[in-house]
């Protein structure tokens, strides 16, 4: 065999080698990335270095209308994988996750906190903008949770063992309807919404129909034509009675119940007729204290408005036009009263808006405001399984204006206490204290104070400005 002819044959070989290498290496890569794309498909939203699922509370889940929740709302983990779960709160607001009951009680116990404000209740662990939350998961169940005072937040958490991995996340529908009212007059539309939320898939329309108090259907909604999502999944999805359902007008008064069915879950939501508007007696409870000619406050206001009040040169900001909120349905109903005011240059009407009362602060000074919540009723939903006859409240503060909304420089708002627990027909006392620097924007600053204009808090004006000078 020549020389020539033994090399061609070792080059041969070698080529044969590397073949093989070549297929072995690329068979494993191409069985490695099969193995990794399902596992970053069953692991979405999981960092596999940290073992931690992730869930964020995004912004605007705080307003039941803007359809946002807890993101994603279902989660699968599997002990020992990716069962520690963290809650990230991305909210403008302070937000919440509370466990459902005790089924998993150190997941309960994490998510209370004892509160002084009231013995022995407990308060959720709230979370400011951009806190998070870590809960490790160590026993199998499907655990719910709860947002507060957000209620319509939900969540769910599926924790399995590694031999149960194969579990799919279970079944089931929560029916709700808000802005129903109880009392409507005689000729007036009957609109609201409804609200179907849960995991599965959602092909039905659901059912509703008014009925006399002896059981007489005197109204049957028409089935808008839509579209079926066939892929099972977490959904949310609200039905407005003038989207195609029709809008019933009540043309005789006498009592009546809104019935509302969807697959085996039925609502039944009492409703009166009345003869014209002015017998609704309830229906300045429906609006915002401030048009109201009840004056809400028990401090003393002065009748002279000086000039550094009514005349501000070059102002930050301009309160403009009050306007009136479009509420969304009330999970209670709230009174309140300021009973003190201390620390302020004064107080007076604000010029536009009667009944509006004007409150002024100098840079560099700081007022307070001692301030009564009493809790009148509560929505059922509402409830706290704890304390059934008691409502969570968030003592925020919103400013609410021309300069880019919530923008105010150089003023600073601190509450105590910053949330609390009011039982139904009672009170709470709760301190507002505003903060000016030296070098704070002059301008006038709608402020809804606690717990939202909405819900019987009030609105006052705020104004800075410099009266020394």
């Amino acid at each position: 065999m020549s020389v020539q002819h033994m090399y061609k044959m070792k080059t041969l070989h070698l080529s044969i080698i590397v073949g093989i290498v070549v297929i072995t290496c690329t068979s494993f890569f191409l069985i490695y990335h099969s193995v990794y794309d399902q596992q970053q498909q069953m692991m979405s939203n999981f960092d596999p270095l940290s073992q931690v699922t992730t869930v964020i509370i995004p912004k605007g889940a705080e307003d039941q209308s803007s359809g946002k929740n807890y993101d994603p709302q279902y989660i699968r983990v599997i002990i020992g994988v990716n069962n520690t779960v963290r809650w990230i709160n991305d909210g403008h607001t302070m937000n919440s996750v509370v466990a459902d009951n005790s089924s998993d009680p150190d997941f309960y116990n994490m998510t209370n906190r004892f509160s002084a404000v009231m013995e022995n209740a407990k308060m959720p662990n709230f979370l400011k903008p951009g806190e998070s939350f870590e809960y490790t998961f160590t026993k199998p169940g499907y655990f719910g949770y709860h947002g507060v005072p957000h209620p319509w937040q939900r969540g769910w958490v599926l924790v399995l063992t590694s031999d149960q991995s194969d579990k799919q996340i279970p079944e089931h529908v929560d029916l709700g309807a808000s802005g129903l009212f109880d009392t409507y007059a005689v000729g007036q539309k009957i609109d609201f919404t409804i609200e179907l939320s849960g995991y599965g898939i959602t092909c039905t329309i659901p059912d509703i129909v008014i009925q006399k108090d002896d059981g007489n259907i005197i109204w049957h909604a028409n089935h808008p034509i839509t579209l079926c999502d066939p892929q099972r999944g977490g959904f949310r999805i609200h039905y407005k009675l003038s989207d195609g359902f029709g809008v019933p007008i009540m043309n005789e008064t006498g009592s009546y119940v809104m019935v509302i069915s969807y697959d085996n879950h039925t609502m039944r939501l009492p409703f009166v007729v009345v003869p014209t508007i002015n017998d609704i007696k309830d229906l300045s409870e429906s609006l915002p204290q401030y048009v109201t000619k009840e004056n809400q406050t028990g401090v003393s206001v002065s009748q002279a408005i000086p000039s550094c009040v009514s005349n501000i040169s070059n102002p930050y900001a301009y309160a403009g036009a009050m306007g009136l909120p479009l509420c969304p349905f009330a999970w209670y109903s709230a009174s309140s009263k300021i009973l003190n005011a201390t620390g302020f240059y004064g107080i007076y009407n604000y010029t536009d808006y009667p009944y509006v009362k004007n409150y002024v602060l100098e840079p560099g000074h700081n007022g307070t405001l001692t301030y009564s919540i009493s809790v009148s009723s509560i929505n059922t939903d509402a409830r706290i399984p704890e304390y059934p006859d008691g409502v969570n409240i968030v003592n925020d503060v919103e400013f609410m204006h021309d300069a880019n909304m919530h923008n105010h420089p150089g003023i600073d708002v601190t509450v105590d206490p910053l949330a609390e627990i009011i039982r139904e027909h009672t009170s709470s006392l709760v301190n507002i204290t505003m903060s000016t620097s030296q070098n704070a924007s002059s301008g006038t600053y709608w402020m809804h104070l606690p717990p939202g204009v909405c819900l019987g808090g009030q609105i006052i004006v705020l104004t800075i400005t410099d009266c020394s000078k």
